[in-house]
């Protein structure tokens, strides 16, 4: 029986390291993702395709999506391809 109890413990303590640092990943990868995502629609509001809402300087939201950002007239300008990444 003890040999179970001593079983199941060292079972458990292997999960918890092994899940607390899965969720350590998770929360670093989750706070990359958000400041590429801050700097993606801050291009996109410099070039004149959005207006984003803030608060406090954080964005929240899109207060209005610009179809024809101005100074752009029906002509296509080209494709859009990602050489190398």
């Amino acid at each position: 029986m003890v040999e179970v109890l001593i079983g199941s413990l060292i079972t458990w303590l292997v999960s918890y390291a092994y899940y607390k640092r899965a969720g350590d990943d998770l929360k670093e990868e989750a706070k990359s993702l958000k400041n590429q995502t801050q700097l993606i629609l801050t291009a996109l509001e410099q070039g004149g395709l959005v207006e984003l809402r803030r608060e406090s300087g954080v964005i929240t939201g899109f207060e209005k999506w610009i179809v024809r950002p101005t100074g752009v007239d029906g002509i296509a300008i080209g494709k859009p391809s990602i050489d190398h990444v």
